[in-house]
C-alpha cells in the first residue's frame, strides 16, 4: 500500500522493496524499482545516461539525471537502474548528451531528456518521460530499423529513408542549412537505394544502404565523412559516398 516504502538499506530478495513480496525462484529484487524480475539485459546503450534493454523489452537507465534523461519522471541521480516509464516493445536505443531515444517493434520512435536543440523531435521543452517522435510513415511494425544519437541530434532509418532531428550547426541533421529543424525531416541522400542503418556522431551523420555503400554528411573537420573531401570545420557537406565500403551491408 501507500506505506510500503523501498529502502536500499533493507533490500533483500525475500522482502522486495520492504513490500512483503517475496521473489520467486530464480528471481531478483530489482533495486530502485521494488519489483521482482527474472529478466536479464539483452542490449546496452549509453552516453548520458546509460541504459539497458531487458528481455521483456522494457528499458532501464541509470546515472546522471541531468535534464531528466533517465525517463523515469522527475528524480535525482541514481546509482541503481530505474525503468523508463511507459515504454515497452523496445528493439534498440541510443543515448546522447543528457537525452536518449529508442524504437519499438510497433514502428515508433520515442525520446526523453534534454531538448535544448530539439533533439526530442518537436516537443518544446525537456521531457521527464518519453515523447513520441514523428518520423516517416505512420507507425507500422518493422518500419524502423535503426536509431542513433549524436551529442545533441538523432537519426532513424524509417521505411528505407533517413530521418534526423536536433542540433544542426554543422548540417548533421539537415545538410541543406544550419538551422535546427523544428521537427524531424527526411535527408535527401541522392540515391533510391534503401537505408538499413544510421549512425550519428558529433556534428555528422552516416547511413548504411542495402547495396553495401554508405553516405555521410555534416562536418568533415577530421575527415569523418570518409569520402576524400577537404577537411575543415567551416564547410558543410551534403551526403557523400564513403570510399571503399561497397559490400559492407
Amino acid at each position: 500500500g501507500a506505506s510500503c516504502i523501498y529502502s536500499q538499506q533493507t533490500f533483500d530478495a525475500a522482502n522486495c522493496g520492504m513490500c512483503g513480496r517475496a521473489c520467486g525462484s530464480g528471481q531478483e529484487c530489482l533495486m530502485g524499482n521494488s519489483v521482482c524480475t527474472s529478466e536479464t539485459p539483452v542490449k546496452l546503450f549509453g552516453g548520458s545516461p546509460a541504459c539497458a534493454i531487458m528481455a521483456d523489452t522494457r528499458v532501464t537507465c541509470w546515472g546522471s539525471e541531468s535534464s531528466n534523461s533517465r525517463g523515469d519522471g522527475p528524480s535525482s541521480d541514481s546509482v541503481n537502474p530505474t525503468f523508463v516509464q511507459g515504454l515497452t516493445g523496445v528493439v534498440d536505443g541510443c543515448a546522447g548528451s543528457s537525452f536518449a531515444c529508442a524504437y519499438t517493434d510497433r514502428g515508433e520512435v520515442w525520446c526523453w531528456g534534454s531538448n535544448g536543440s530539439t533533439q526530442l523531435g518537436s516537443n518544446p521543452s525537456d521531457a521527464t518521460l518519453p515523447v513520441k517522435v514523428s518520423v516517416g510513415v505512420a507507425s507500422e511494425p518493422g518500419s524502423v530499423t535503426s536509431v542513433s544519437c549524436g551529442s545533441s541530434h538523432a537519426c532513424a532509418a524509417v521505411a528505407g529513408e533517413v530521418w534526423c532531428w536536433g542540433s544542426n550547426g554543422s548540417g548533421q541533421s539537415q545538410p541543406t542549412n544550419t538551422t535546427n529543424p523544428s521537427a524531424p525531416q527526411a535527408v535527401v541522400l541522392g540515391t533510391s537505394t534503401s537505408v538499413v542503418q544510421v549512425a550519428a556522431g558529433t556534428d555528422f551523420s552516416c547511413a548504411l544502404l542495402t547495396d553495401g555503400t554508405a553516405r555521410c554528411w555534416g562536418t568533415n573537420q577530421y575527415g569523418q565523412l570518409g569520402a576524400g573531401l577537404p577537411t575543415g570545420a567551416s564547410t558543410i557537406y551534403p551526403p557523400a559516398q564513403v570510399s571503399g565500403l561497397a559490400g559492407a551491408a
